[in-house]
């Protein structure tokens, strides 16, 4: 059985003919920049504080769609994660203080 891409750039990459490698790459590179300061802040919620937070759930959740394959569904995980922490700075910020 052929695999189906799932997510819209791998959709793009395959329909442009774009080799299975380069598309691994595409997906690899997303989830590096998307993902080094999520590990970064797992990283220290695990050593400084010694506490499982929902970084460190995200890194175990992306490592594992990696692991079993799944780059796509990693990536997409990586950059909702990422946008939605960025859209709660966001809204912090614009919140007025107390």
């Amino acid at each position: 059985m052929k695999h189906v891409p799932s997510d819209c750039a791998t959709v793009t990459l395959v329909v442009a003919g774009a080799p299975p490698l380069s598309q691994t790459s595409f997906l690899a590179v997303a989830i590096l920049v998307g993902g080094l300061p999520v590990a970064h802040y797992a990283w220290q919620g695990v050593w400084v504080s010694r506490s499982l937070g929902i970084n460190t759930l995200m890194v175990i959740a992306v490592v594992s769609a990696v692991f079993i394959g799944e780059w796509a569904e990693a990536a997409i995980v990586v950059v909702l994660f990422s946008l939605g922490e960025a859209l709660e700075g966001f809204a912090t910020e614009q919140a007025p203080a107390r």
